[in-house]
């Protein structure tokens, strides 16, 4: 019996070491965030901290701004990596978090996470205790992302220990926060003619006559700031080519759907010929945190009128808008464009006259004599010149180009080569063609011709192709490719009809004092004589009969 309980006595010493051998091993397995653990807290300990909420490709950077600090014996408390800020770990102020968050580049040179969200939804990262602030920065510069306070900590019996200690042999569980990306998006646009353009219903592409109003409007939505922000932008600058002036006192700006004045708490402008620049207040763009999307929103419109330096066909008159506005407490900033596209055709006019190496001159019509066709057909070189001789052209003739809707009328005289020069800036739409003065020494041509001009558009507004037909003949139809917004190649789409105009000289009509006129008098004349002739010859017969 001595023996047995010698052997069990034994035997539970070898159990009781064995245990105490494990105590290390469990200890160190500190990844387990769920399972009561002892031992001694040390660097190694990590816990997982989760963001929610998030976007595709949206990046989370956490910095820490209190590191857990150890001794022999545990964990003894944190360590602020900003001296003194914030003063209470478990509780930072508003501004606390607004100094620490735009202090990122100090907080950078600490050990810094990254994590970015392969999907929609959660990113985590595992992480040594401490406290951090978390930045997001979002794949789209539109979403901006407040800043978030996250934290790994130990916990004792469901309690946090942020000032505490945790001592060896304590039992305690790494947690780490999950919390919730609050964002708001700016959302900006632009408009051309939204509603109002009789020819086109596009919004960022439209086609219109030298002389016309254009109507735009630019949205946008000025972001919901929180505390974190303190210094931030939100502006609009307009630019526009040289062949759109601006109307000044057409500007209007509505916030939530009211117009608002530009007294200086609210926006200031500044205007230019073919600008403007739109600066809302900082004070009145924080004020706005509180209310929704719609109290948010930013309406502004204006006019614009189409100059005489309007550029033709495939060379584009430019509008462009961008919006300004801060994405990040450091007072970061970042920029939105939107461009609209204004076209204006013209007839035997360049197809884009600001590349050379692309251009070629349109051929509409030719003035021509009543020799018919020209010799010579027309032809554009690779450096940009028209190398073409009309051998029949006829100078001098005028014409009048009646758009059928609007009633505007263009006129246009031809030049030695018989092109007709004057038939600029023309909106798309059906005309009436009619010459009203002839050449001197031909004609007047009568014909009444219908000309036509059509377009089609790509969706960012730029113009894919457009045709002019001549009394249904398809006259010209080109296309266009496109790189980085700017035209790439031009090309001919089909077999074009040059539409010739012919005029007859007046010395080959049967009108007075012409060769007909000469005829019919030679003929009356010799008639005439020989009927003399025989009178005369008539009368001797019978004198010498009476003798």
């Amino acid at each position: 019996m001595r023996k047995v309980m010698k052997r069990i006595a034994t035997l539970i010493t070898a159990v009781m070491m064995m245990l105490t051998m494990c105590i290390p091993v469990m200890a160190a397995d500190t990844a387990d965030t769920t399972t009561a653990l002892t031992g001694i807290p040390s660097a190694a300990d990590r816990g997982t901290m989760t963001i929610t909420g998030l976007k595709k490709g949206d990046t989370v950077t956490w910095y820490p701004i209190a590191k857990a600090q150890y001794d022999g014996g545990g964990f003894t408390g944190y360590k602020t990596v900003v001296d003194g800020s914030p003063k209470d770990i478990t509780a930072p102020t508003a501004d606390e978090m607004t100094s620490l968050a735009k202090n990122a580049t100090i907080l950078a040179q600490t050990d810094t996470l990254t994590a970015t969200a392969a999907a929609d939804g959660p990113v985590t990262v595992s992480a040594p205790v401490g406290e951090y602030v978390a930045v997001v920065t979002s794949v789209d510069p539109s979403r901006i992302y407040n800043p978030i306070l996250s934290s790994v900590y130990y916990s004792t019996d469901g309690q946090s220990i942020i000032g505490g200690t945790v001592k060896a042999g304590d039992k305690y569980i790494i947690n780490g926060t999950s919390s919730y990306a609050k964002s708001t998006d700016e959302t900006s646009g632009k408009k051309v003619n939204p509603g109002k353009s009789a020819t086109s219903t596009r919004d960022n592409g439209d086609d219109v006559a030298i002389g016309d109003k254009l109507h735009f409007e630019l949205t946008g939505l000025i972001p919901s700031y929180s505390k974190q922000y303190t210094t931030v932008t939100y502006k609009i600058n307009d630019e526009m080519d040289g062949s759109l002036d601006l109307d000044a006192g057409s500007i209007k700006v509505l916030v939530g759907g009211k117009e608002v004045a530009a007294d200086g708490t609210v926006y200031s402008v500044t205007t230019h010929e073919h600008s403007f620049e739109l600066y809302f207040q900082q004070s009145y763009i924080l004020g706005l945190a509180g209310n929704d999307d719609a109290g948010r929103a930013v309406t502004v419109t204006y006019d614009a009128k189409l100059n005489a330096n309007a550029t033709l066909n495939f060379d584009a008159n430019n509008n462009k808008a961008t919006f300004t506005y801060t994405n990040k407490p450091d007072s970061s900033t970042t920029t939105e464009e939107h461009k609209t596209y204004q076209y204006t055709f013209a007839i035997d006019g360049n197809i884009n006259g600001s590349q050379k190496q692309i251009n070629r001159k349109g051929h509409e019509l030719i003035k021509v004599n009543e020799k018919g066709e020209p010799v010579n057909e027309p032809k554009w070189i690779d450096d940009g010149t028209d190398e073409t001789t009309i051998e029949n052209g006829l100078a001098g003739a005028e014409f009048t180009l009646t758009n059928d809707t609007t009633k505007k009328v263009y006129t246009a005289t031809t030049d030695t080569n018989g092109y007709f020069n004057g038939f600029t800036g023309l909106d798309a739409g059906t005309y009436t063609l009619v010459e009203t003065k002839a050449p001197a020494g031909y004609s007047l041509n009568t014909t009444k011709h219908t000309v036509v001009i059509a377009a089609s558009y790509n969706d960012d507004g730029t113009l894919k192709d457009y045709s002019i037909t001549i009394d249904g003949k398809n006259t010209s139809h080109y296309t266009a490719t496109y790189e980085s917004g700017a035209v790439k190649t031009i090309t001919t789409i089909g077999k074009t009809v040059t539409t010739y105009i012919k005029n007859t000289k007046l010395n080959s009509l049967p009108s007075t004092g012409g060769m007909g006129t000469y005829l019919f008098t030679g003929i009356g004349a010799v008639i005439i004589a020989a009927a003399l002739g025989l009178f005369f010859h008539g009368k001797k017969s019978s004198g010498s009969a009476s003798e």
